[in-house]
């Protein structure tokens, strides 16, 4: 949706305070020709097109990687956290993971799939080998 919104000219915001131009859309638009260059400047259309192939490729498998290895994995864990929240809490609204992970985006979805959207007040987790906690 990203890419294609970029492509259709559609803002992120109605009103935006910068833009950002290092997305994937620029950097494969900066493979183009620019427009004054001279005829025979050694621009080469399906050489440019390749470039740019790859690197939609390296995101493509960048991305991935990040869904399925980094952050789908997470889920588990603040599932198990989550209920387990009783045990932790009597009260039910604060859950400890047993080491940190992605969870701010799991836990939304936990609870609104549970029915219990915003229960949660606190995620405690060891934020380092030395016995430091984050909440």
């Amino acid at each position: 949706m990203e890419i294609d919104a970029i492509d259709n000219g559609v803002d992120v915001a109605k009103e935006t305070l910068y833009n950002i131009s290092t997305n994937l859309s620029s950097r494969v638009g900066m493979l183009n020709s620019p427009w004054n260059a001279p005829k025979g400047s050694g621009y080469s259309q399906h050489a440019q097109f390749k470039k740019a192939m790859k690197i939609c490729e390296e995101e493509f498998i960048h991305q991935l990687y990040g869904q399925v290895i980094i952050l789908l994995p997470a889920r588990n864990i603040v599932l198990q956290s989550y209920n387990d929240k009783d045990n932790f809490n009597a009260s039910g609204m604060y859950i400890k993971l047993n080491h940190f992970c992605p969870w701010a985006a799991h836990l939304k979805m936990i609870e609104q799939e549970k029915g219990e959207k915003g229960l949660i007040k606190y995620v405690f987790f060891e934020a380092s080998s030395e016995g430091n906690w984050r909440i």
